[in-house]
């Protein structure tokens, strides 16, 4: 699947809240962003556990939220 570069946001430019779909160790399926904290964020799995990503995760639409593009 081929992406626009326009369509690519980072991790600190997106809404509190938004659902991030992803493998987590935890067997989660997603994470919720929580906020920024210097060069990482703040996140909670769907099962609790804290995570922490680069604020400069590149992100694209997916669903209900984002994924992280690669």
């Amino acid at each position: 699947m081929t992406v626009d570069k326009w369509e690519i946001k980072k991790l600190h430019e997106i809404d509190k809240g938004s659902k991030i779909h992803c493998d987590v160790s935890d067997e989660s399926k997603y994470v919720t962003f929580n906020k920024i904290d210097g060069m990482y964020s703040h996140c909670t799995s769907e099962k609790g556990n804290t995570i922490h990503l680069s604020a400069s995760t590149p992100l694209v639409k997916h669903k209900d939220g984002y994924r992280i593009y690669s």
